[in-house]
């Protein structure tokens, strides 16, 4: 169980259609283990249910703006915007960019990077 010491800001981008990261969780393929045995499989939680996660470590409210606009990240595809900032510890926030349809790697629009160093800019850690 992950117990961080401080207040840390997260942004999960995950696209609902991703084949290799389920959007809902799911289970690993077991990999094979040093020895060549067989390893066993684990389960993954989803994106909601991770972000939820760290919303209760940073202390954030349990409710979610969803009037922000949502960054335009993914060629021909929509994304939301789910952020928890409201009492969060330390300035921290906890955001979700959904991408409906998108896959593991979606076609990123050139505006993703900067999207994302905005967020990391404004949230930095010592």
């Amino acid at each position: 169980m992950c117990k961080p010491s401080q207040a840390v800001s997260v942004l999960e981008v995950h696209g609902t259609a991703d084949t290799e990261i389920f959007y809902d969780g799911g289970t690993t393929m077991p990999s094979p283990t040093p020895d060549g045995g067989a390893g066993t499989g684990g389960q993954y939680p989803g994106a909601t249910t991770t972000i939820a996660d760290w919303v209760v470590y940073d202390g954030c409210s349990s409710t979610a703006n969803t009037s922000l606009p949502a960054p335009d990240i993914a060629a021909g595809m929509s994304t939301t915007l789910t952020q928890y900032a409201s009492g969060c510890k330390s300035g921290s926030e906890v955001d979700l960019w959904t991408i409906a349809g998108g896959m593991h790697i979606p076609g990123f629009n050139p505006t993703f990077a900067p999207d994302v160093f905005k967020f990391l800019l404004a949230h930095p850690k010592p």
